[in-house]
């Protein structure tokens, strides 16, 4: 009876809709405010008794219905900061003995994805409009989001079993911080991607061992890949070089640290391709040409060596598991890989840092003769020796290696 009080009650609140902020307080009336704030205080007192827990938060998805728009405001929007303290407040008392299940997640994180992005839907701060980054409130309700996330990945009783779709709350996390200029939210942010992949890592472990190979790659596939994505949108969509550079380096440290072993190698290989290899290149060409601009020149160069540690690490690293899948699977990355380097040094000026992209491509190739991959001589069916020196002799710069690493191989082979 009371879930279907309150379900109703929310409902009628969240889906009214005014035409702008200022209309919204001439429909407020006390009795909404009630309702909210003793559906808070039920859901923050729930989690302590497991029997309930779930159905409560449940009622919270209702946020995920709300549609607001530039004419279309929703009821809720009055209620921000009492909607993210209480989120706060929930997330304090969420302990081992809570017993949260998927409803329950649910509705938490429908919370948390809606608080998180009612700072992305106010008027954006422009740089020129104030000439400084901003910090954010006390009580802003994308700083709760954010405190809350922190806790829940970092220091509960339940941080090991964050559902992965939690993403979704970080990445509107990031575009909130975008679009307050506030890059410190941005960083966070992006740290708690990191968390979240120690939390799907964590999970796997339990995971695989009722799962057959299909399932270990469906896994990771769904609970992994979305949260590179969200890295890689950061380093694309914000307009602060430090936080550019913040998502570059996680990303990166993603393939390198213990997670990346566990992931199945043809999922490893298919991210390569599809997120670090064409991002690293597009970035490095666009970064590039803005490299004109002196008062960034450090930042830049900065940036411009994560990208090429992006490109050319998390390949070096995995390297060896990659050609034990056999040659379709290296080929699916290598040849993506040759295209992006070739673009770069074409579009390169010959200055020092087309020598570190020389130094790191002549590594790689370096790796595959030892592996007895590439072989100096052609044969039928040899794509990757096919591939490999046909780009390679057309990559401008490249004149003086191609000798080397042929002979390098000849000597191999």
């Amino acid at each position: 009876h009371l879930s279907a009080h309150y379900g109703s009650r929310l409902r009628a609140i969240f889906l009214s809709y005014t035409e702008n902020e200022k209309s919204q307080w001439k429909v407020l009336t006390a009795s909404m405010e009630k309702c909210i704030a003793g559906l808070l205080r039920i859901s923050s007192c729930a989690v302590q008794r497991g029997d309930i827990c779930n159905d409560v938060l449940e009622t919270w998805t209702l946020l995920d219905e709300v549609q607001d728009g530039e004419a279309k405001k929703s009821m809720a929007d009055v209620f921000d900061r009492h909607l993210a303290e209480g989120l706060w407040r929930i997330t304090r008392g969420i302990d081992g003995s809570s017993g949260l299940a998927a409803g329950g997640w649910s509705g938490l994180l429908a919370l948390a994805t809606w608080c998180a992005g009612r700072g992305s839907r106010l008027p954006p701060v422009r740089v020129e409009s104030i000439g400084k980054t901003v910090g954010l409130s006390e009580d802003d309700p994308s700083l709760q989001v954010y405190r809350s996330l922190h806790f829940l990945l970092n220091v509960s009783e339940v941080k090991d079993v964050v559902p992965s779709k939690a993403a979704n709350c970080i990445r509107t996390l990031v575009a909130t911080g975008e679009v307050r200029r506030c890059p410190k939210l941005c960083i966070a942010a992006l740290d708690l991607f990191r968390a979240l992949c120690n939390v799907v890592e964590l999970a796997s472990e339990s995971a695989s061992r009722d799962e057959e190979d299909e399932g270990k790659r469906v896994y990771w596939e769904k609970h992994w890949l979305p949260i590179l994505d969200g890295m890689a949108e950061a380093s694309c969509s914000c307009s602060e070089s430090s936080v550019r550079q913040h998502a570059l380096s996680v990303l990166t440290d993603v393939f390198l640290e213990r997670q990346g072993g566990l992931v199945p190698v043809p999922l490893i290989s298919r991210a390569l391709s599809g997120i670090c290899i064409p991002l690293s290149g597009r970035k490095l060409v666009e970064v590039r040409s803005e490299d004109g601009n002196v008062d960034n020149d450090d930042e830049t160069t900065a940036e411009i060596e994560l990208c090429i540690d992006l490109l050319f690490k998390p390949l070096r690293h995995h390297i060896k598991n990659i050609i034990g899948e056999g040659s379709d699977t290296l080929m699916s990355l290598w040849g993506p890989f040759l295209d992006i380097v070739k673009d770069i040094l074409d579009s390169g000026d010959g200055s020092g840092r087309d020598e570190l992209v020389l130094e790191q491509l002549r590594n790689v190739v370096m790796v595959l003769i030892n592996y007895d991959v590439l072989k100096a001589e052609l044969s039928a069916g040899d794509e990757v020796s096919s591939a490999t020196w046909k780009a390679v002799t057309s990559m401008k710069g490249s004149e003086n290696f191609v000798k080397e690493w042929k002979e390098a191989a000849s000597q191999s082979n």
